[in-house]
């Protein structure tokens, strides 16, 4: 079950808390993320991230689908 979801202090990750399903014990995902300065330098250049934002959320969320299937025995409920 999802609990939260933060980016860390150090600005290199995203990290999501979830509660394990069978017995609600937490578990936290770590997610890399293009550094907080890199991404400015990165944008003052005019890269645009729009693709890169939507292909991380993507893979967060297939993750977490896959946890909770495997934690549940559901099929994904993609």
């Amino acid at each position: 079950m999802f609990v939260d979801a933060v980016y860390n202090r150090q600005g290199d990750m995203i990290s999501v808390s979830w509660a394990r399903y069978s017995d609600g014990q937490s578990e936290t995902y770590n997610f890399p993320v293009i550094d907080g300065s890199d991404y400015t330098e990165m944008m003052n250049n005019g890269q645009d991230f729009s693709a890169y934002r939507q292909q991380l959320i993507d893979t967060i969320y297939m993750h977490m689908v896959k946890v909770e299937s495997e934690q549940t025995g559901r099929t994904p409920a993609i």
